[in-house]
């Protein structure tokens, strides 16, 4: 795999064109009379009015307001959509579906063995089934559905997802299973625009209202920068000494002799240029682009 600094990977991911495969996610089918309405009352986004060729991030949370699962959906046509989530939990999706589909007219197909699904920008996509990137930040990139062994109708070279998973951290962008899981709160992850606050009821909704209009999260993710060893859960701590967080992601950048890192900590040392330490080595808190997209969303 290239090697890039940050600066550089940034540039590639957001300058040139490219494709990935993303191995790790999966593919659901869910058609029937009764989908869409299934779907949008188990789900924290609004479905409803989601209309043919369109995409968005949704949520499927506990009642306790924390994920199980972190889902985009594709409206296909007005028969059928296709969900994407993480081949680690495509198994325990398909049966959470099937338990809450009770009377409602819903068929679920699991796609897994059928499709590839790739990323991509700036490359030509005639004939092939496309979307939009759902995900903050990712506006300018199209997801690809393509059936294994017709991957010859794709004419540019395929780059190491490795790439991507690299540049969501430099950038707080959340994933399963390290940010994105069920002792998580979406709101602690920046999770915004997976999130609706005008539509009807879903399961956890009471939970993320309540966080939402009246309160504060206790701890938010964080972008740090340092040219320490970080290591995953390892602590972080303010000039104080004091414990305010973890770690739950890296990446190092040999190339800058830098490593980013992903991880919660008490809201009120989620400052920008903020000084943390990491087994004693100095860190710093880095701008968290994702977030800042996400809550965006929230003006719209």
């Amino acid at each position: 795999m290239r090697e890039f600094s940050s600066a550089e990977l940034m540039d590639f991911l957001e300058e040139e064109n490219f494709i990935f495969e993303l191995k790790s996610q999966s593919l659901i089918r869910l058609s029937g009379k009764d989908h869409i309405k299934f779907l949008n009352g188990i789900s924290s986004n609004e479905v409803t009015n989601l209309s043919e060729g369109a995409s968005i991030h949704n949520l499927i949370l506990t009642n306790k307001g924390k994920i199980l699962f972190d889902i985009c959906i594709f409206k296909i046509n007005g028969n059928s959509i296709y969900i994407q989530t993480n081949s680690n939990q495509i198994d325990s999706l398909i049966e959470y579906l099937t338990k809450y589909r009770m009377s409602f007219d819903v068929k679920i197909n699991n796609l897994s063995k059928d499709y590839k699904i790739l990323k991509a920008k700036g490359c030509d996509l005639d004939n092939l089934l496309s979307f939009n990137s759902p995900i903050s930040l990712e506006e300018n990139f199209k997801i690809i559905f393509i059936e294994r062994g017709h991957e010859k109708a794709l004419e540019e070279e395929i780059i190491d997802e490795e790439l991507y998973v690299q540049w969501k951290i430099i950038n707080g962008i959340p994933s399963y299973p390290y940010e994105i899981h069920s002792g998580v709160i979406p709101i602690e992850a920046n999770m915004w625009s997976a999130i609706s606050f005008t539509k009807g009821c879903y399961i956890g909704q009471e939970i993320i209202a309540r966080i939402r209009y009246r309160g504060q999260v206790k701890r938010t993710l964080a972008c740090m920068k340092t040219k320490s060893n970080v290591q995953i859960n390892q602590v972080i701590k303010n000039n104080k000494d004091e414990d305010i967080g973890h770690i739950s992601s890296k990446v190092y950048l040999p190339k800058d002799n830098i490593t980013f890192a992903l991880g919660f900590l008490n809201h009120r040392e989620n400052v920008d240029k903020n000084e943390v330490f990491l087994s004693n080595n100095k860190a710093r808190i880095v701008k968290n682009k994702y977030q800042i997209k996400s809550i965006e969303s929230l003006q719209i």
